[in-house]
């Protein structure tokens, strides 16, 4: 998992263009704002995974969590302290399949065509 969590993480760092307004690139931080398509792009390629999502920093952020309930937050390095994931809540994506911009990230990671 670790090679996929890399190479999502760092195909988003090179797309800012995938960035939804108000998520524009944030005090130089290329990871800002990506979350949630990073989630939804690892969701796709290993399936059992449950979206999650807090209120953190003033905005939302989404992570992800196994079936043992362990915590995979593949852009938590955007934040210079620790996301209190035990108030996080479950939910569902907004769209069952794929969005169109997590589909294209996991295209630049090399993971469609």
């Amino acid at each position: 998992m670790k090679r996929i969590v890399t190479s999502l993480v760092n195909a988003a760092k090179a797309s800012p263009d995938l960035l939804k307004r108000p998520w524009k690139p944030v005090d130089g931080n290329p990871l800002a704002g990506h979350c949630y398509i990073v989630c939804e792009a690892l969701r796709a390629v290993y399936g059992d995974l449950k979206p999650c999502v807090i209120r953190h920093h003033g905005g939302t952020h989404w992570f992800l969590k196994n079936n043992k309930g362990k915590v995979i937050d593949p852009t938590a390095e955007q934040f210079a302290d620790s996301v209190p994931y035990d108030q996080g809540k479950g939910c569902g994506f907004l769209t069952r399949e794929p969005s169109k911009r997590a589909r294209e990230l996991l295209r630049r990671a090399g993971f469609r065509d």
